[in-house]
């Protein structure tokens, strides 16, 4: 039988690889696109991924797993364990980890709802392993709601941002969720002064700024050609300025990442401007980045020299 597994790989600060690949699902179907947190207070990683063969409406039986591991040696805590599973799919989960509370949160992609289709679902977990309520609902319309994503703040409270496609276009929203998992005021768009269609996002927060940064792939509009893009979030859920383009070079620049550090972020995507393969044509992917600030880009755009 066909399937997939969550593979890990413990490496040390300097690169050093520590023991063998290890195996963190264990199913007889295919188990894909993981996302991993750690919480200090218990000292554990959380490890969360999709359980399924099929997306589709009709027919499909995804659902939202997790598995706990030491932050010491990553050694398997207890066993596989379900986290959303409901009517038809539950998938493209993120996991995001509140230290403050010492507890996760984990968003995903749900299907249950006949009447909305594709939602955002979310469920608040203790570090050890207590779901605290239910799977709870993030935003659901008639529109797709997709690939959300989560960050936490020092006060324990997280941003969640999602890609919202509409009869028109794909904008970008996010919505500040408490503690316990309710809602704290309503969802803003994310680059609302921005032209084109918006999605993948990815979040990360600065504590010292006390600021959220979303960055996203915004397609091409006017003159401008698509690129990345950055949003300031305060921790309030109210946008900070407005959004700011990390790169627009030729061609194409998308699925960005980001993370923060003391005092930056830094954002990374997948790059695919003036480069050529071994028949001539342009069609290599590379990798670029950029350090960002509270404010303002800190650095120019850099080029891994590494990337192929």
């Amino acid at each position: 039988m066909r399937r997939s597994e969550i593979i890990g790989l413990v490496v040390a600060p300097g690169g050093v690889v520590v023991g063998q690949e290890f195996r963190i699902s264990f199913s007889q179907i295919f188990d894909q696109r993981p996302s991993i947190a750690y919480c200090p207070g218990r000292n554990r990683f959380l490890v969360t991924w999709t359980r399924g063969t099929t997306y589709d409406f009709d027919r499909g039986i995804s659902d939202v797993y997790g598995q706990f591991l030491s932050g010491d040696d990553a050694t398997l805590q207890g066993g596989n364990f379900a986290i959303g599973a409901d009517e038809r799919n539950q998938f493209k989960s993120n996991v995001a980890c509140d230290p403050l509370n010492d507890r996760f949160l984990i968003v995903w992609e749900d299907q249950r709802n006949l009447a909305t289709k594709d939602d955002i679902y979310g469920q608040v977990m203790s570090s050890d392993g207590t779901m605290l309520g239910r799977n709870f609902l993030v935003a659901g319309t008639g529109d797709v709601e997709r690939r959300p994503v989560a960050a936490a703040d020092k006060d324990g409270t997280f941003l969640v941002a999602w890609e919202s496609q509409g009869a028109d276009s794909s904008k970008l929203f996010s919505q500040k969720v408490g503690v316990n998992g309710h809602m704290l005021k309503q969802p803003e768009l994310i680059g609302p002064d921005l032209g084109g269609a918006r999605d993948r996002p990815a979040v990360a927060y600065l504590a010292s700024q006390d600021v959220f940064f979303v960055v996203f792939h915004d397609s091409a509009f006017g003159d401008v050609s698509d690129g990345v893009y950055g949003q300031f979030v305060e921790s309030n859920g109210r946008l900070r300025e407005t959004a700011f383009a990390l790169t627009t070079a030729k061609m194409s620049q998308n699925r960005p990442n980001v993370a923060a550090s003391q005092n930056s972020f830094l954002a990374v995507w997948t790059d695919f401007r003036n480069t050529s393969g071994v028949n001539g044509k342009d069609n290599v992917y590379e990798y670029y980045g950029r350090v960002i600030g509270n404010d303002m880009a800190l650095s120019a755009r850099w080029r891994n020299p590494d990337s192929k």
